[in-house]
């Protein structure tokens, strides 16, 4: 097995494997047992990333999911329509061919979403259906709708002690931290797909009271 092979499946795993093969050179095991062994553990890496063993294809999905659905505000439907093509990490932005009411967009992602779902598609390579054009795939060769990402998104936010959560509470928690970070409310409306600004209070409102008292703190009124 290559290097670039080895790092093609598991980036991270690539020092110890060259370090692995080195022992086994010293150990003066032939060139036939070195080329075994490293293409079992090639066999054995493609085999954790399809059936979405931990710390592998699916951490890594779901983290790059989390980080584009709040970062870029998706509803989940446009975030299971996306295609591997659809998306552009040189330049930070995913494109969504029909959104609500049929209206395609342009949703933009920064660096650290960009690396997450670099790291996913990585794996992606070995998964049973890595030609197929879905951004998003399943474990062991299935395909990832509504009721795959509810379930594995739910299982994380239950590892973390979060309750009552839901895929859409993504886009409710993107809204609200574009607000607290200072960005615009017709930025936010163009990002989110939104027409209405009645939109932006239904999202957001939840966190009104703690954005007003951030603000409160910045504007230092009581500071004579």
């Amino acid at each position: 097995m290559t290097r670039n092979r080895i790092t093609d499946t598991a980036p991270e795993l690539a020092p110890l494997l060259d370090s692995w093969r080195i022992d086994l050179e010293a150990a003066h095991k032939s060139p036939a047992t070195v080329r075994t062994y490293l293409a079992s553990a090639r066999q054995y890496l493609a085999w954790c990333a399809s059936t979405g063993r931990p710390g592998t294809l699916c951490d890594r999905r779901d983290e790059a999911i989390v980080r584009l659905a709040s970062e870029a505000l998706c509803r989940a439907e446009e975030l299971l329509s996306l295609t591997v093509d659809d998306v552009d990490l040189r330049r930070g932005i995913a494109v969504i061919r029909r959104g609500k009411g049929g209206k395609a967009r342009i949703v933009p992602f920064g660096p650290q979403t960009a690396r997450a779902i670099d790291r996913y598609l990585r794996l992606r390579r070995s998964h049973p259906r890595a030609a197929g054009p879905a951004l998003w795939l399943g474990h062991a060769g299935k395909a990832f709708g509504y009721s795959g990402l509810y379930v594995a998104l739910k299982r994380r936010a239950g590892r973390a002690g979060i309750t009552g959560f839901h895929p859409h509470r993504l886009r409710h928690t993107g809204a609200s931290r574009w607000l607290a970070a200072g960005g615009s409310e017709g930025g936010l409306m163009a990002v989110a797909g939104w027409s209405s600004r009645d939109m932006i209070a239904r999202y957001t409102e939840d966190t009104a009271m703690e954005r007003a008292a951030d603000e409160s703190r910045r504007l230092a009124l009581g500071d004579l």
